[in-house]
């Protein structure tokens, strides 16, 4: 293995003074010694700032910064801002409640040939307390883009190492605060062919889940987080109908019709209005029914027939198209 290579590791943290000992230690346990880790502060108001001052202290590749006033809070800005200082070849975003295995680097920068832009590993899923819940399979033999969009390919924030050409001039989108790992993967993968990528189905890190917060957060109706999760369906919509791919395009349509009725059953009509004049703008572009095949017709036949009832909920909540 080359040790010539610089990772950035790239964490965003918030008042997890609690929980981001354990892992800084796991960066520190790393049996590939090249790296430099900057922990970005968005804000917080326990012992953070103290803690990360001991682990500057006690090794220097450690390295502790704050995101500006200047820049909007939130784990987007704080991990932009922390790969605007980073200086490595290759970039890893992680969480600062998550656990990195003592090969988590070296396992993916051993198969990161000079094509590669980005190398994809599995992983745990745990509970608030580490136990494991689940081991994550992933295929290896994957059409990224189109798997990750539908859906069907589990990956997360500490799953993919970045070659750093790959990622400039791209970087989190700051405009959104719910859905930006899901905004980030599928912009970046709809850019890479098979030879760009290699997924390996090695556990090589411990995703952390707060069950209870995320559990209590989505039975919510946040009107900001559904504008967000529009704004994606809506990219990857328009991503399907660049590839005329049948399966995207009828699981993105059928996805943006569930955020329609879920908007106006929660009097969110300006949302509601967004999504339903998207929908006709691009369904009335007659080339694209040429292009489309029976199969998908008869998909969205169904759904149309449902939708017959668009016009009653138009009307009834005074949304105008």
């Amino acid at each position: 293995m080359n040790i010539d290579y610089l990772v950035s590791i790239v964490i965003p943290t918030f008042n997890r003074a609690n929980l981001i000992s354990e892992t800084l230690d796991s960066v520190l346990a790393q049996d590939y010694t090249n790296w430099e880790c900057i922990v970005v502060d968005d804000g917080s108001v326990d012992h953070t700032e103290a803690l990360l001052t001991s682990y500057c202290k006690k090794d220097s590749r450690f390295k502790y910064i704050k995101r500006p006033k200047d820049r909007p809070q939130g784990g987007n800005a704080a991990r932009n801002f922390g790969f605007e200082h980073s200086k490595g070849e290759f970039v890893q975003w992680f969480d600062d409640d998550d656990i990195m295995e003592e090969n988590y680097l070296s396992e993916r920068l051993a198969v990161f040939t000079k094509e590669k832009k980005i190398v994809i590993c599995s992983g745990y899923s745990t509970d608030e307390n580490l136990n494991i819940i689940n081991e994550i399979i992933l295929k290896t033999d994957v059409n990224l883009y189109k798997e990750y969009a539908l859906w069907k390919f589990e990956i997360y924030t500490p799953s993919i190492l970045f070659r750093r050409v790959f990622l400039e001039n791209k970087p989190f989108n700051e405009t959104i605060i719910r859905g930006q790992e899901t905004e980030l993967f599928t912009r970046f993968f709809f850019l890479l062919n098979p030879k760009d990528y290699i997924v390996i189905n090695t556990p090589l890190f411990y995703y952390r889940s707060h069950t209870k917060s995320k559990t209590e957060t989505s039975q919510k109706y946040n009107k900001v987080y559904k504008e967000n999760l529009f704004f994606i369906s809506k990219s990857n919509f328009d991503r399907a109908l660049e590839l005329e791919d049948l399966d995207l395009i009828y699981f993105y349509y059928k996805l943006l019709i569930k955020q329609f009725f879920r908007s106006v059953d929660n009097t969110h009509n300006s949302n509601a209005q967004k999504i339903i004049k998207f929908l006709i703008k691009r369904l009335n572009n007659k080339n694209l029914f040429l292009k489309l095949k029976l199969m998908l017709f008869s998909r969205i036949y169904l759904l149309l027939k449902k939708g017959n009832i668009l016009k009653k909920h138009l009307r009834n909540h005074k949304i105008s198209i």
